[in-house]
């Protein structure tokens, strides 16, 4: 039960942002750190623009909607860069209290699974082709994340794109940034990744 609450944010999450970026990409890429507002969570990133709250036409699952305090999708496509930014939050505690969990006990998967298996579920969706995919154990401030590096094809475009997951306290963010391959772009993939910190 508590699995398929996990797997449906991550792939909701995912969706909406793999959803943005199939474009085209431009110059050489200026960022400005800015602050990202979750429900209970901030994070620090470095943009080339202001990534702006978007509608996350979504209905959730009964499960989901009984512990979600709330969820947010930010996105920008600016200088060639296609990113989005998802977070949602639960009520933990109610959900450990009402299904006689430990605090802390392990809800049957793993963040890095439940990625792998919302982007897998999302590049079939668009019909991505010649995917080459590699998930690297990450850190974000401390915390436990999940860095996933693919290249792929779609539209007649090669691309390239970089999927951070991570969870703090009620929250968990899921953060993409993709860019045509053959951009002089590509490169600030990683400086944003490398950018993102927790604040609260």
């Amino acid at each position: 039960m508590i699995l398929k609450l996990k797997k449906s944010w991550l792939f909701l999450c995912t969706a909406c942002i793999m959803a943005m970026f199939l474009a085209g990409c431009g110059h050489a890429v200026n960022l400005t750190e800015k602050r990202i507002d979750g429900i209970d969570s901030q994070i620090t990133i470095a943009l080339p623009g202001n990534a702006h709250e978007l509608p996350l036409p979504v209905t959730l699952d009964p499960l989901t909607q009984r512990y979600l305090k709330g969820q947010r999708f930010y996105g920008e496509i600016n200088q060639g860069l296609h990113i989005g930014i998802f977070t949602v939050s639960i009520d933990s505690g109610q959900m450990y209290s009402d299904l006689h969990l430990t605090n802390g006990q392990d809800l049957g998967n793993t963040l890095s699974e439940n990625i792998e298996r919302a982007s897998q579920a999302i590049l079939s969706s668009i019909d991505a082709e010649n995917v080459s995919a590699m998930q690297e154990a990450a850190s974000v401030s401390g915390e436990h994340a999940v860095k996933q590096t693919y290249t792929f094809t779609a539209d007649d475009k090669r691309m390239k794109a970089q999927l951070l997951g991570f969870s703090h306290g009620n929250a968990t963010w899921v953060i993409l940034v993709a860019c045509d391959a053959d951009s002089k772009n590509a490169p600030a993939i990683d400086d944003i990744m490398k950018s993102v910190t927790i604040t609260k």
